[in-house]
This record gives C-alpha cells, structure tokens and sequence, in this order.
C-alpha cells in the first residue's frame, strides 16, 4: 500500500485504533472495590521523538482528547526538534492542537544544537524551545536554578512520583538533586518512574516480550555507554532499589526502535519507538493512511499491586509479524503478568 499523499485527508487515530479502546478502559481501572486498593490507577501517554511532525503531534493531541477520561497526561521524552533550531523546526505547542490534558517535554539530543553550522547552544535557548509558555499548567517543580529543564511531579493520589531528567545541561547538581528526591521517596514509601531522552545505561538483558527491536541495533548504530555511564542516573537508581525504594521503570526514547529490559546494575528501562514516520532509524515501516503511521505508548501504574501495564497506540506489528499491542509487567518481583 502505498502512502496517502499530504494532501488528502486520512482517518483519524481514534478510528485506526478502535480495537484498543477496551485496552485504554480498562488499563486505567485497579481491581475491584472489595480489595480497598488506597491508590488510584495513574494513565499517561509516552510518546518521543517527534521530530517537528506537526500532523503526527496533532494526532496524538486528538488521541489524549478523545480518551481523556482515561489518560491524566502525556510525556514527550524529547528531541522536539527535527534536525536544530534552526533545520526542520515547527512550534508544536504553539501550532498545534490543544490538548485538554497536559503535555510534559524534556530535553533531547537534537533540542541542544542551534543549527547545523554551530552546535552549540545555550540552556536558555533550548527552554524556549522545548518549554511552552503554559508549563504553569503541568505542576511540576523544577530544580532551583536558571533556566533548569529537569524537575518532578507527584502524585500523591496514586503514590507514585514522575522525575524527568536532563542529561545534556543538569550536570552535577542533577545528580544531587536526584539522589535527594530518591531518598526522599525511600523515607516516604513512594514508587518512583524515571525518564529522559537517553536511557539509564545500555540495556544487557531483554526478556522475552515483542515491547522490543528482534534486530541487534546496537551492533548497526555502534552505540557505546560512556556518555550514559559519566551522567551516574543508572547507579542512583540502582542504590535506590538496593536501600529498599520502587523503581517502577525508566521511560526514555532516542534509539527510534524499542527496547524493555535491564541494565548491567538491574535498572529497568522502557524505550518506546519514535513518533515521527521516518523509516531510516526505524524497525518497522511507517505509511501514512494506514495504523502504521501513529506510534506511541500508553502507560498504566498500579502501585496497589505493582504492576506497569503498556497499551500500544498505532503501528504494533514488526517485520516479523509480532504483535505489540499490550503488555501487563510485576515491576516488584520482575514477571512477566501477560504480552500480546
């Protein structure tokens, strides 16, 4: 099949994927009332690397706002931007669809670059792209600090607290104001998700679920983890999760494919596939008019029972015909509940 030219109209998400809708019912719902669970269910959508597309954006702004009901907000783990600043840019909060639930950014690896001739480029320049004028709106709390684009957001209703990092100007004092959220949440009993542009370290050991690439990227891209190493978030964690504290997992994105599994330390990280079409860094074909062309995430967490659950919206079949459509996870005792 090939593609739908731009300038047709073509079916909206919520059509494409109407089979899942009983997925997004009940992926935002606990266990019956009779257990007396304290904590409600938190849905949200992760999607990353959207790269300027401002069609697929909107798409996914419709999607949040169909199913708002269901899902409390949404989190882009970065590379905004397509190429720079300056190469392949659009203001998507600006021109986009407005969504009726918030939609959080962070920093990704081509959020940093001014333009293809000069590389660098200022925090201050990268928090006004990448950070919205409404970011009032998200309740979130920055770290202290000029323009800082790594904060936390709680939420006490549903135990669990959202800490979005920046791995390209937080530096050192990231790192302390990391490991004091941590050790706060250890002293408060409350389950912790982690997230970023980039994961926490090379992933080492994928179970066997279809949330992942069956081809060896690591091997094609030449990826190494010396950069990912020298930021020490995997180590934070990993002494967070050995002192007693819940690591629910680590979103991130970059890789463009996916990837589930654990890093050397036991960190587990979630990175989904890009939001763009694209096809070149990708393991599977995107064509628009079809499911194919949308791709995201929509993460469920019950901190009642410690189960991650993954709803995928859009493309969720590989070349070699795996589905990815759900996935239940034990974030506790690391088991597999249900993959299909």
């Amino acid at each position: 099949m090939y593609p739908t030219p731009e300038h047709l109209p073509i079916p909206s998400i919520a059509e494409l994927n109407q089979e899942m809708e009983p997925y997004i019912i009940q992926g935002a719902e606990g266990r019956n009332p009779l257990f007396k669970d304290p904590y409600k269910v938190l849905q949200f959508v992760h999607f990353t690397d959207i790269h300027h597309m401002l069609e697929l954006w909107n798409r996914i702004m419709e999607y949040i706002n169909v199913y708002s009901n269901y899902i409390s907000f949404a989190l882009h783990t970065g590379d905004y931007v397509g190429c720079s600043h300056t190469e392949y840019y659009c203001d998507l909060y600006g021109k986009g669809t407005p969504c009726v639930r918030p939609v959080l950014n962070c920093v990704g690896n081509h959020d940093n670059v001014k333009s293809y001739a000069n590389h660098d480029c200022t925090a201050q320049e990268t928090y006004d792209v990448c950070f919205p004028k409404s970011v009032e709106d998200w309740e979130v709390t920055f770290m202290e600090g000029d323009c800082t684009m790594n904060y936390h957001k709680e939420f006490p209703e549903s135990n669990l607290r959202l800490i979005v990092l920046d791995y390209y100007f937080g530096g050192e004092a990231q790192k302390k104001w990391l490991k004091e959220l941590l050790d706060d949440a250890l002293e408060k009993g409350i389950h912790v998700i982690t997230a970023a542009h980039e994961m926490t370290q090379r992933i080492i050991h994928e179970p066997d679920v279809s949330f992942r690439t069956y081809d060896d990227f690591w091997t094609v891209k030449n990826k190494t983890a010396d950069h990912l190493e020298s930021l020490g978030v995997d180590q934070l964690i990993a002494d967070f999760k050995k002192a007693g504290g819940i690591h629910v997992c680590h979103l991130a994105g970059n890789e463009h494919t996916e990837h589930f599994g654990f890093t050397e330390r036991g960190v587990l990280n979630i990175v989904a596939p890009c939001g763009t079409w694209a096809n070149h860094r990708n393991d599977c074909t995107r064509i628009r008019g079809t499911r194919t062309y949308d791709c995201f995430n929509v993460v469920a967490v019950d901190t009642n029972i410690n189960v991650l659950k993954l709803i995928r919206i859009g493309n969720n079949v590989d070349p070699y015909l795996r589905t990815r459509k759900v996935l239940c996870w034990d974030y506790k005792k690391q088991k597999l509940i249900s993959c299909n």
